[in-house]
């Protein structure tokens, strides 16, 4: 998320919202049940996704999806650098002090995440920002209509735990800019049976990188606390060999 000013009398607000999440296979159950399917289905009463999410032996409507989908909804707030030279330094970032002026932002959006049985995501997002600096008479606000597109990766761990790590890529064809932006690191956990996700955004600096009409770059960091809720919505059932 970025704000730019050009001038006094002129400026521009551009904002990324951008987001993550993560997910598990939609299974085929297999025609058998067994020893390590018993011994899955056991784990899962406690709990606990004791196998691999995309393995033959999860019976917990988990199993040989090539591919996951899940909706999710997020929210953020965000303190954030004004936007300055690559040079220069916004957020120290041992201690997160503000070394440049700073402005208080909240967002919200959603989309579709796909999550790939080799532990790689893509996701499409679309979200919508307020600017609390943005407060005197004539200003706006909000932005909205922010589309992006992510890609990275997603593991899972014991007790149903879920990460997720990616980074964003904004175009702006009105504005003739683009924005970059990363690291997104998320750390949550899965329902048992895979039918919903909650994440928490890890305690990262992250920068965004603006690129200008002009072929000049400006950056800002930013630090948030951001939540998203994930649900799946489908999974493409082909056999992982033919991907």
């Amino acid at each position: 998320m970025i704000s730019v000013r050009n001038g006094r009398s002129h400026q521009v607000w551009l904002t990324v919202a951008l987001c993550s999440a993560a997910g598990v296979a939609l299974a085929q159950e297999p025609a058998g049940v067994s020893a390590a399917a018993e011994s899955a289905d056991a784990a899962a009463a406690q709990g606990v996704v004791a196998t691999d999410f995309f393995g033959a032996d999860n019976r917990s409507e988990l199993g040989k999806a090539y591919r996951v989908d899940y909706g999710f909804t997020t929210a953020n707030n965000c303190v954030r650098a004004t936007p300055h030279p690559p040079s220069i330094v916004g957020i120290d970032p041992d201690t997160r002090v503000l070394l440049v002026p700073g402005q208080a932002i909240t967002q919200s959006g959603g989309g579709v995440i796909h999550l790939f049985r080799d532990g790689t995501l893509t996701l499409e997002a679309t979200a919508s920002e307020v600017n609390f600096a943005q407060n005197a008479p004539g200003d706006s606000p909000q932005t909205t209509g922010l589309d992006g597109t992510c890609k990275g990766s997603w593991s899972r761990s014991k007790g149903n735990a879920i990460q997720t790590h990616f980074n964003c890529h904004i175009d702006i064809p009105s504005q003739h800019v683009s924005f970059d932006l990363g690291p997104t690191n998320t750390h949550g956990f899965i329902n048992t049976d895979g039918s919903s996700i909650n994440l928490n955004q890890d305690d990262d600096l992250q920068k965004v990188t603006l690129s200008l009409p002009n072929g000049a770059k400006l950056v800002t960091e930013r630090v948030c606390t951001q939540r998203f809720a994930l649900n799946r919505v489908g999974a493409q059932a082909h056999r992982w060999h033919d991907r």
